[in-house]
C-alpha cells in the first residue's frame, strides 16, 4: 500500500491527463481517473493542444478536437465529468462557460484546418444537465456568441454552421434567427 500511495503521488506531479488525450492515451487517461483519481473536470493542465497563450481548457476541450473519438467517449461516460464548466480563465463574477467558448481563437487553432465532430458537440449539447441556453453576465448565450456576426452578408465557416445547427438543434433559440435560414443553407 505504500508503494500504491508514492504511485498515486509521482502519478499526480508528472502524469498530465490533457497530453494523454491530446496524444491519444485512453488507457493512461483510465488509469488516471480509476487508479490515481484526478479530478476530471480540472483546466488547469494545457497539454499540447491548447498549451500556447496560457490557455488553460476542460479535459472534455481536448477530447472534443482530438481525431480520435475515445477518449472523447470515455469521458462522457464518466459520473462526475462536467461537459460546461464554468471557465477558470473568468475571474470569479463571470459566468462564462466552455460552450461560450466554442468558436474562440483556442478552439479554432487546436481544430486547425480539420473539421468539428458535430456529432460529439451534438452528444455534449443533448445531456440532461446542459442547458443550451445559458447566459454569462452580459445575458448572452452561446448561440449568439455564434451568430454575432450574423446579417445577409455573411459567409459561415464549415465549423460555424455546423455548431449553429447543433445548437438549434438542441432547441437553443434566438430573436434574430430563423430555424429554417439555417436548415435551408441561406446561412452558408
Amino acid at each position: 500500500t505504500k508503494l500504491r500511495l508514492m504511485t498515486r503521488r509521482v502519478a499526480r506531479i508528472f502524469l498530465n491527463p490533457a497530453l494523454a488525450i491530446d496524444l491519444g492515451l485512453v488507457e493512461i487517461l483510465r488509469y488516471l481517473v480509476e487508479d490515481v483519481e484526478i479530478d476530471v473536470n480540472s483546466q488547469n493542465c494545457t497539454g499540447l493542444v491548447f498549451g500556447f497563450g496560457g490557455y488553460v481548457m476542460p479535459l472534455i476541450a481536448h477530447a472534443l478536437v482530438h481525431p480520435d473519438p475515445a477518449s472523447f467517449q470515455y469521458l462522457l461516460t464518466l459520473r462526475d465529468i462536467n461537459v460546461n464548466p464554468r471557465m477558470e480563465f473568468a475571474d470569479d463574477s463571470d459566468e462564462t462557460t466552455f460552450l461560450h467558448t466554442l468558436q474562440d481563437e483556442p478552439m479554432k487553432y487546436a481544430l486547425g484546418d480539420s473539421s468539428l465532430d458535430v456529432t460529439r458537440v451534438e452528444s455534449l449539447l443533448g445531456r440532461d444537465e446542459v442547458n443550451v441556453d445559458v447566459r454569462d453576465d452580459y445575458g448572452v448565450t452561446p448561440l449568439a456568441i455564434l451568430l454575432e456576426r450574423y446579417g445577409d452578408d455573411v459567409q459561415y465557416d464549415r465549423n460555424e454552421f455546423l455548431l449553429i445547427k447543433a445548437f438549434l438543434d438542441a432547441g437553443a433559440r434566438e430573436r434574430y434567427v430563423e430555424y429554417e435560414d439555417v436548415i435551408n443553407g441561406k446561412m452558408l
